[in-house]
């Protein structure tokens, strides 16, 4: 059952973890090989006599493959854990953040003076010679502090960072204005004190503001209940997406999948030199343990991949959808369309759709801020579940794959090692 929304804090994915995954992979796939042709260069150089200068280009020209790939894995294995997945955990007095190299860091909205997402990527320190143009998310506090809390590669996390970027700015700043204007409509209003109300199921209700007893005209009762028919299916759907695993589980799957990844080409190479003190090491089992490489790691990758699918979900509809909080105790909650006050739902409702622009907004989400950045198109969310869905359907696919390729890689394990 959904819980109250009282007791509901809103968690968005700061770091989602595509890119931090795909860059595991790359790493893990070819550090163990990078360092074994620069290995193989450095003996080459000291089996030849000493050419003189020669030397010194040859070693150059034979350790250059060896050195870009080491390098290249070094990069990406760095990136993959300062992009390991973390959440924002946002109340209406702070965020804080949970997973990732900012674990425990809380940030009170007084203290937050600017939220930058930029498509060049900060150093992190004197050290960091990465200048990828990476799309980067970048805190700035009081007394000139600034921290780069998230950075992305692929699109799709590049457009999660910017749109999480705006949610800070509004939840930071209230008072800024929308960047468009409300669509104009007729809303249910006070007939003793001219305010905006919400509208409800009932033959009267009473004015927040005034304190007035104000009649509900039944075709304004008919329209609450014909939407209320319509939000029961998509409630149940954002309930259990609102209770998805965090970045603490999502945390652990990756360090698991890591601990795999990364171990798949030692192991591989232990054998091989043991198959090879013995005399029994052959190319068909050279291959077979170069497989279980191979599909360890592509396996790992897909596995995880398949549990981001949901993260990304999750951030689209708290941003996108979320309805602007009432500005007292007692106000309704109003439309983060047209801004028009919306029907009471109850404590147990995640949506409601609001009666005069028919825009489905999220309730309870505690962005704690009252402004809202407002979209120029009105979107579906029904449209935004079926294509989650959809998505989702596309990567349960994969999660089998993912499953056979490590079956696979098991056996492939067995028969490169001889122990069938």
């Amino acid at each position: 059952m959904f819980r109250m929304r009282a007791d509901r804090s809103l968690r968005l994915p700061l770091q989602v973890g595509t890119s931090a995954l795909l860059s595991l992979a790359r790493g893990s796939a070819l550090a163990v090989p990078g360092i074994i042709l620069l290995t193989i260069a450095i003996a080459i150089i000291l089996w030849l006599p000493d050419l003189g200068d020669l030397s010194g280009y040859l070693f150059a020209i034979i350790a250059t493959p060896g050195a870009a790939i080491s390098l290249f894995a070094y990069k990406h294995l760095k990136r993959a854990h300062r992009e390991r997945p973390s959440d924002l955990l946002v109340t209406p007095e702070a965020f804080s953040i949970n997973g990732g190299p900012y674990h425990g860091l809380r940030v009170t909205w007084p203290d937050l003076i600017r939220v930058a997402v930029e498509k060049q990527l900060m150093p992190t320190d004197k050290n960091d010679t990465d200048d990828s143009d990476q799309c980067s998310m970048t805190i700035y506090l009081d007394n000139d502090r600034h921290i780069r809390l998230a950075s992305a590669e692929r699109a799709g996390e590049q457009q999660s960072l910017r749109e999480l970027g705006e949610t800070l700015e509004a939840a930071a700043h209230p008072e800024v204005e929308a960047k468009s204007e409300a669509p104009a409509v007729n809303v249910f209003t006070c007939a003793s004190c001219s305010a905006a109300i919400a509208p409800a199921n009932a033959a009267t209700v009473e004015c927040p503001y005034c304190k007035a007893t104000v009649p509900v005209p039944d075709d304004v009762r008919a329209q609450i209940r014909d939407a209320d028919a319509l939000q029961h299916k998509p409630d149940a759907a954002i309930g259990k997406l609102l209770d998805q695993p965090g970045a603490t589980l999502v945390g652990a799957m990756y360090v698991v999948a890591s601990a795999f990844m990364l171990v798949a080409w030692p192991i591989a190479i232990v054998l091989i030199f043991l198959e090879l003190s013995a005399g029994t090491l052959t190319w068909s089992h050279v291959g077979e343990l170069i497989g279980f490489v191979a599909a360890c790691i592509v396996g790992f990758y897909a596995l995880i991949r398949t549990r981001l699918v949901d993260r990304q979900a999750l951030r689209l509809l708290a941003v996108e959808f979320a309805a602007i909080e009432p500005a007292k105790p007692g106000e309704p909650y109003r439309c983060q369309r047209c801004l028009a006050p919306l029907p009471d739902a109850g404590d147990n409702r995640v949506i409601v759709r609001c009666l005069y622009c028919s825009t489905d907004n999220v309730l309870g989400l505690h962005l704690g801020r009252q402004a809202k950045v407002v979209r120029e198109e009105n979107q579906s969310l029904e449209a935004a579940l079926q294509r989650r869905k959809t998505e989702h359907r596309r990567w349960r696919g994969v999660t089998l794959v993912a499953l056979g390729l490590l079956v696979l890689s098991w056996f492939a394990l067995r028969h490169g090692a001889r122990l069938h």
